[in-house]
């Protein structure tokens, strides 16, 4: 049996959610958000194989939160939808992560991603509940 592979971002939904690989993927585009990725990226920051990307994909697309943006030689390149679901989720996931950093101590503080509080000072309309 093969091991899963460690996610290069362990983000909000995975820590909320666990291994579930539809998880993964948003946290790999919410932190590359307003980036496109080729597939192969995706899979890389999420832990999970190509395969089990190419499975997930289909539901992601119906419900708008991925799109498919363009394709560069072979790769297919994706990101996340620009819409309301996505932007509640992006909200969920910066509200939860900020209530975390409030929880934590300063060790996890200094282990919590840059990417996280860039994201804050470029979204000023996100209101703390």
């Amino acid at each position: 049996m093969r091991r899963a592979r460690e996610p290069q971002i362990r983000g909000t939904f995975s820590r909320l959610f666990g291994d579930d690989p539809a998880a993964r993927i948003l946290d790999a585009l919410i932190v590359n958000q307003g980036h496109d990725l080729s597939l192969k990226d995706v899979a890389e920051a999420a832990g999970i194989s190509t395969k089990t990307l190419w499975q997930v994909l289909p539901r992601l697309e119906e419900t708008e939160i991925i799109k498919h943006t363009r394709q560069v030689g072979n790769a297919k390149m994706i990101t996340l939808e620009k819409n309301p679901i996505t932007k509640q989720l992006y909200n969920i996931a910066t509200e939860i992560a900020l209530r975390l950093m409030d929880k934590a101590g300063q060790a996890e503080k200094e282990a919590i991603p840059a990417t996280v509080t860039a994201q804050l000072a470029k979204e000023p309309e996100l209101v703390r509940v």
